[in-house]
């Protein structure tokens, strides 16, 4: 096999195996980003077979148990949106209930900046965080989504 042919061969499979990824409609996104100054490219999909389906920012505040530590996608408003004071990149957002917040991870095509009061579809990766013991107050917790992916809705109702 000379060497034209076996190029053709590569790309016809990495043409392929893109096909293939971008069809799957388990695959959530990906992004690339960098880790300790190593870039790195992430490709995410749900855990199991079922799809992720969209829900609101008041079921996952109500149903955080059945899925702390998976991808979540849902919907919320932004009341707050925190300003990183190096870089001016937005560090973090509070949705209307103040129980949950978003920290969105250096992705591409994220917006660059969020309006108040306008509704948001987020995906990420849900944790939980509850107050150390001795500064804990009466059922403090708040849920923390890692959002790789932001898209605007609109303004809120």
């Amino acid at each position: 096999m000379n060497r034209k042919t076996l190029c053709i061969i590569i790309a016809l499979m990495v043409l392929s195996i893109s096909a293939l990824l971008v069809a799957n409609p388990n695959i959530l996104g990906g992004f690339s980003s960098t880790v300790n100054g190593v870039p790195v490219q992430v490709t995410l999909s749900p855990q199991g077979e079922e799809p992720i389906k969209t829900m609101r920012a008041r079921d996952l505040r109500t149903g955080w148990a059945d899925h702390v530590g998976k991808f979540v996608r849902f919907t919320g408003v932004v009341e707050y949106a925190e300003k990183s004071f190096r870089t001016e990149k937005i560090r973090r957002l509070t949705l209307e209930d103040y129980r949950t917040e978003v920290y969105p991870l250096d992705s591409p095509n994220l917006p660059e900046t969020y309006e108040r009061g306008h509704k948001y579809e987020f995906t990420g990766f849900l944790m939980r965080y509850e107050a150390h013991a001795e500064f804990k107050k009466d059922g403090y917790a708040k849920n923390r989504v890692y959002a790789f992916e932001i898209r605007h809705l609109g303004e809120a109702e």
